[in-house]
């Protein structure tokens, strides 16, 4: 399996030593990157696993992050390459937005545990100011 013409090209135009490659093992189209020097040998399976690195594998993924499923090469999967590489070469933008996601998630938090608090109080408070005694 061969992927589209216009894939190869963007994704040689955004970095040359990308190569797409469809995985007999996995089922999966894989985005891999050239370790050393190739030739014509290395259009084979064991040629692009031994002169390659695995970048990504594109599939769908559950929240786990486990391959939930086939995914076609599209822009999408560009977008991920491209995203992907971002991310690596710039770590302090990667931690910072990691940080200030934690920080949202912990505020939520915090404010769910406020209204759990106040609706607590407010159902102790009614609680005791009810009669258990019949009058």
């Amino acid at each position: 399996m061969t992927p589209e013409r216009w894939f190869v090209r963007e994704l040689a135009a955004f970095d040359p030593n990308l190569l797409a490659v469809w995985d007999e093992k996995k089922q999966r189209w894989v985005i891999r990157e050239w370790d050393v020097q190739h030739g014509r040998d290395a259009r084979t399976r064991e040629g692009w696993m031994r002169k390659s690195s695995l970048v990504m594998t594109i599939c769908y993924r559950d929240d786990r992050y486990h391959d939930i499923g086939y995914k076609p090469l599209d822009q999408r999967a560009l977008d991920a390459v491209r995203i992907a590489r971002f991310y690596s070469e710039n770590e302090e933008v990667a931690a910072k937005e990691v940080d200030d996601n934690n920080e949202r998630i912990e505020r939520s938090l915090d404010a769910d545990k406020e209204l759990a608090a106040k609706d607590a109080s407010i159902d102790a408070y009614r609680h005791f100011r009810t009669h258990t005694v019949g009058v």
